[in-house]
């Protein structure tokens, strides 16, 4: 597994949709998973997620592991600042104040 395909799977929706749900058990909607991002900053922009019964609009970030949006330091960025979802493959690390949704459970 890479990001690339992490990217690819949420870019063209290759998960069941039934069953998305935040590592905390917030049930998520993809509106729309965003535009891919080519430049510095979240892989995509303007996407729009609903989680529990909150529509959000912002960006998504994604990586293989939780714990990489620390190695990148992403907290730090203020590209980062209104990311709203982070998807990953695995999650093995607990993130403050960003959903997260993990693809590989």
């Amino acid at each position: 597994m890479n990001e690339k395909l992490i990217q690819y799977i949420w870019r063209f929706q290759y998960y069941d949709h039934a069953q998305l749900q935040t590592t905390t058990g917030g049930a998520i909607q993809v509106i729309h998973p965003g535009i891919l991002n080519h430049d510095q900053g979240p892989d995509f922009s303007n996407a729009r997620i609903r989680i529990g019964d909150q529509l959000w609009a912002g960006h998504v970030e994604v990586h293989l592991c939780t714990s990489d949006w620390a190695k990148h330091g992403h907290g730090a960025d203020p590209h980062y600042k209104n990311v709203i979802l982070h998807v990953v493959w695995e999650h093995d690390q607990p993130i403050n104040d960003i959903p997260v949704l993990e693809l590989s459970g």
